[in-house]
């Protein structure tokens, strides 16, 4: 029987408690992990940015751990895009939420795919264990929101994540 190996970050990071929490301006933080990703877009000839904030868009959450998340959605997103495509990210802050998404120009989730896109294990790449966006949509749900995928085969996909404004 295999046996699942979380990384030392990801055990780290999933052990964390409130009292790491923290107002985060998550506009900022989502412009770190594009930056963080510049010579990966370069080398894939990937169009990669982020749009301006309108509104202030602070969140409480564990900083570190809000970034992980971030840090995955962007990777897959850069692996799903071909050369020349677009990875582009925005935040908004309305009526009390913010809302972070992630969009890619890249081939998109089959729709039988979508409802299980979230469940452990569960996974299209072939070295893969299924387990990012399961962390992901965990640690979202720690801080109060939610995580979802908007996708169209051969047009791309968006990754959503909603929080509670601080």
């Amino acid at each position: 029987m295999a046996r699942l190996q979380l990384s030392e970050d990801e055990t780290t990071l999933a052990k964390r408690n409130q009292s790491r929490y923290a107002n985060v301006d998550a506009a900022q933080l989502l412009r770190d992990c594009f930056e963080g990703g510049a010579q990966e877009f370069r080398r894939r000839s990937i169009d990669a940015r982020v749009a301006p904030a309108g509104l202030p868009a602070n969140v409480k959450v564990d900083r570190d751990l809000l970034g992980h998340v971030l840090h995955s959605i962007v990777i897959n997103a850069t692996e799903a895009t071909a050369p020349g495509g677009r990875v582009t990210g925005e935040v908004r802050a309305r009526d009390g939420r913010v809302e972070i998404r992630t969009v890619d120009t890249g081939c998109g989730i089959e729709p039988e795919h979508l409802p299980r896109l979230f469940n452990p294990f569960f996974t299209t790449k072939p070295r893969a264990l299924g387990i990012g966006l399961t962390f992901s949509r965990l640690a979202v749900e720690r801080f109060g929101g939610t995580i979802r995928a908007e996708s169209v085969v051969g047009m791309g996909t968006a990754m959503v994540i909603e929080l509670p404004g601080a």
